[in-house]
């Protein structure tokens, strides 16, 4: 089992420096460029299985530097940069608060614009607040459309978003920076 845990932490590594320091182009896995939900994930598997994190360090850093935007949310890669994700930037949360006090000022930030993005009812959408479906006629021009399930139209809050969110209060590191 150890040698298995060993193997796969590697390959984890292995994947995370092809994709992000061989600059490559465009990450093949899917349609689109979902290159920072990917790393995030990686990342906080990595960490929670006991990992070394000072090697994730440069991961991290990079992530900062390149995905997060001025607001303090990151998106879910290249191909969505005007639109920073709740879920991203949460589980980002999460990866950060692994390393103390190091990215405390990140952390503050991206909280501090993640409180923004609450719904009214209390969840988290994916990318754009208030948009709850509330405009009926708008949602049957939609279904007409073909279109109606469209994030870009209507972003409700969403469980496994809300989630993600709440996990973080888990977190003493994080818990003073998140208020609900």
């Amino acid at each position: 089992m150890v040698d298995e845990l060993k193997t796969s932490i590697a390959k984890g590594f292995s994947f995370v420096e092809f994709n992000y320091f061989n600059e490559r182009q465009a990450y093949q896995g899917s349609l689109d460029d979902g290159r920072w939900w990917d790393t995030i994930l990686i990342s906080l598997s990595l960490l929670e299985s006991g990992a070394d994190k000072e090697r994730l360090i440069p991961v991290v850093d990079k992530m900062i530097a390149e995905g997060v935007q001025p607001n303090g949310g990151i998106a879910y890669g290249y191909d969505f940069e005007y639109a920073p994700d709740a879920d991203d930037t949460g589980l980002l949360l999460l990866v950060l608060a692994h390393f103390g006090d190091r990215y405390s000022k990140q952390i503050s930030k991206s909280s501090e614009w993640l409180k923004t993005m609450q719904n009214p009812d209390g969840g988290f959408p994916a990318f754009d607040t208030n948009k709850m479906e509330n405009n009926y006629i708008m949602k049957i021009a939609m279904d007409l459309a073909g279109i109606s399930n469209s994030a870009e139209i209507f972003d409700p809050s969403s469980p496994d978003v809300t989630t993600h969110i709440l996990k973080l209060d888990q977190l003493a590191e994080l818990h003073k920076f998140l208020v609900y």
